[in-house]
């Protein structure tokens, strides 16, 4: 039994007489303290099958998973979360103390934790508190100390990534997410899915109308190459006949075949597709250098881009 453990644990630290004259003190205070209802610090020292080994007032104590600072619906939870919650402090209310054997029970159902604001993209440690044939369901209370209590979401399948080694992890372990924001439930969206994450938030959209270096990637054995831009953002060049001149086409389609594995082009990002996750590009060569800045095109840069592309016809021009 817990109470045996505690009053053992008592008995050890306060056997002798001059000691047991301070351990009484402690009890005097610690009935002092639940008589005027006030809130003290507890800290948690180990886990037990129902709850907690806590510190509080001076003297050891207990207090039940289900009178935590906040709640889980399964057990199973706190057996995940307990390793990270060892020497934390919280605060709690005494509510009950016997004295043969000495023993001490709190409540920690009491407001005290501060509101959590996290900003669309931000890469938080998570801890897994289950596993489920969908998902895990994880808790990121522990990135901030518990200061804010516990935040509890679902890591859905669709949002693994392509890393496959996150199949074996187990509740317990730590996991590396980026919050997304909150859907209309107000429920946390995580995901560990780059990409996904990446264009969820806007980001490959904030490049249209920018002129980007683009790596070019060409994997062994495979015809097809693939074009990166800044080395993440996956796109294509378009050669539209709409959209370009013949002579325009012809080039590209020469000059694709010369391209080597990472090497970098520099492209103007004319578009996106969210369904494909795919931006389209214009390559901007050597004959783009040269066009009046009357030409269409002018129009469809930022100052930004339009800067950049005389800086690169400056060195072409060298």
């Amino acid at each position: 039994m817990i109470f045996d453990k505690i009053a053992q644990i008592t008995k050890e630290l306060f056997g002798q007489p001059e000691k047991k004259e301070w351990l009484d003190e402690l009890v005097k205070n610690a009935e002092r303290l639940r008589d005027e209802n006030i809130s003290v610090p507890f800290k948690i020292m180990a886990v037990k099958e129902t709850g907690f080994l806590v510190k509080v007032a001076g003297l050891y104590g207990f207090i039940a998973f289900k009178y935590m600072p906040w709640k889980y619906p399964d057990i199973e939870y706190w057996r995940a979360i307990s390793p990270n919650l060892i020497d934390r402090l919280f605060f709690c209310k005494i509510h009950k103390i016997s004295h043969d054997p000495i023993s001490i029970i709190v409540n920690g159902e009491i407001p005290q934790f501060k509101k959590l604001e996290l900003l669309p993209g931000e890469k938080i440690t998570a801890i897994i508190i289950r596993k489920t044939n969908y998902g895990f369901f994880v808790d990121i209370g522990s990135e901030f100390g518990w200061k804010y209590g516990s935040f509890v979401g679902l890591l859905h399948k669709s949002q693994f990534g392509p890393d496959q080694s996150i199949l074996k992890k187990l509740p317990g372990d730590e996991i590396q997410l980026t919050y997304q924001g909150l859907n209309i439930d107000k429920q946390l969206i995580l995901g560990a899915d780059t990409e996904k994450i990446e264009w969820h938030l806007g980001n490959p959209a904030r490049l249209i109308g920018q002129v980007v270096w683009v790596e070019v990637v060409k994997k062994p054995g495979e015809r097809g190459i693939e074009f990166l831009a800044e080395g993440k953002y996956r796109g294509k060049i378009v050669d539209r006949k709409k959209d370009y001149p013949t002579y325009y086409r012809t080039k590209i389609k020469q000059a694709r075949v010369k391209l080597t594995d990472g090497s970098r082009i520099d492209c103007l990002v004319t578009g996106i597709n969210d369904q494909t996750r795919y931006l389209e590009f214009k390559w901007i060569m050597d004959f783009d250098l040269n066009m009046p800045m009357d030409h269409p095109l002018i129009d469809m840069l930022d100052d930004e881009s339009i800067q950049k592309l005389t800086l690169i016809k400056n060195e072409v021009e060298r």
